[in-house]
């Protein structure tokens, strides 16, 4: 064997041992607490926008129903517990939507943005700021008619690690996305604990990928 590889092999050795031997265990008891995250509420106003668009759908629903059934001759009492199912089920569906709003919430801290859906399945959503490339809002009919808007986070991955905050006051959605903007062009002076974990998974990536290159380049020799 080379010389070179040989050298190459006894420094992978002992970097490994080095890993091992200072990669101890941490006790939970001994970590850090996590901060409690204090979560701003969505407007009240938003549940009145579902209710009113589910009810719009449930209208087209039943329409549609009324007339399959009148065309078909299906009989009156069919028609009737089928009608009456879906309003069954739209009562519970706006049930369990008016439940789940007392957790839904916002929290925008110093270095990130915080998100929790559920009722449930409690979900919190992070978005830290040097991971955002822009920022929207969305007003459609009923958002313009109670004064709210829904807030729209796109991130550097894309697909489902995009954000978007709906039921927003539309003074409050303008603050929030003027204070992330101004985060995101700071830059990444501000971006804080999140910042330094994205360097130093870049880092290691960088690591692998050079120790990658030299095995490939040993190979071949």
């Amino acid at each position: 064997m080379p010389f070179y590889q040989i050298l190459y092999v006894t420094c992978s050795f002992h970097q490994h041992i080095r890993v091992y031997m200072e990669n101890v265990q941490v006790a939970l008891s001994t970590m850090l607490q996590a901060r409690e995250v204090s979560f701003e509420p969505i407007s009240p106003r938003y549940f009145t926008i579902i209710a009113i668009r589910w009810f719009i759908f449930l209208l087209a629903v039943l329409g549609g129903w009324t007339l399959i059934a009148g065309l078909n001759d299906i009989p009156l009492a069919t028609g009737l517990l089928i009608g009456g199912g879906l309003l069954v089920a739209a009562g519970i569906w706006l049930a369990v939507m008016k439940l789940s709003f007392k957790y839904r919430g916002i929290a925008v801290r110093e270095y990130d943005v915080v998100f929790r859906t559920g009722f449930i399945n409690i979900t919190e959503t992070l978005v830290p700021y040097n991971r955002v490339q822009h920022v929207k809002l969305i007003r459609g009919v009923f958002e313009k008619m109670f004064g709210l808007s829904a807030l729209y986070i796109y991130t550097a991955a894309g697909g489902n690690h995009n954000l978007s905050i709906a039921g927003l006051k539309a003074a409050d959605a303008e603050k929030i996305k003027s204070y992330i903007m101004d985060k995101v062009r700071i830059g990444e002076e501000v971006a804080g604990p999140a910042g330094d974990i994205q360097a130093a998974e870049a880092s290691a990536e960088d690591q692998d990928n050079e120790h990658n290159r030299e095995e490939d380049s040993h190979g071949n020799q």
